[in-house]
């Protein structure tokens, strides 16, 4: 049978199915650990003690294209329109979908 662990403060620690003393990516559980009973369907869940449940799915995190082109649009905005600054940036910016690799990012 296999059991799920979270933290004290219902941070998802993992699965563990066997015989003898759980051991979860090759550690002890921590003080504290506390047995649930299903594993999350996304690991940054986290339990809700109050309702035995798991909470709501977190946002999913910015796209680092997005940020990069709103970072130098901001860089950009107060220069004059033929600054080799501003040139620059929207050259940059001409290169939608193509930040990451701007950045040194794969893409």
């Amino acid at each position: 049978m296999v059991k799920h662990f979270v933290d004290s403060t219902g941070k998802w620690l993992g699965s563990y199915e066997g015989p003898g003393p759980v051991i979860i990516a090759g550690s002890p559980l921590p003080a504290g650990a506390v047995e649930v009973p299903s594993a999350p369907d996304d690991n940054r869940r986290v339990w809700d003690f109050a309702t035995d449940t798991w909470g709501p799915k977190p946002a999913p995190p910015p796209d680092p294209d997005d940020e990069l082109a709103a970072a130098i649009a901001d860089a950009i905005k107060d220069e004059p329109a033929n600054s080799p600054v501003r040139k620059l940036g929207e050259a940059l910016l001409g290169q939608a979908g193509k930040a990451g690799r701007i950045a040194g990012r794969p893409v």
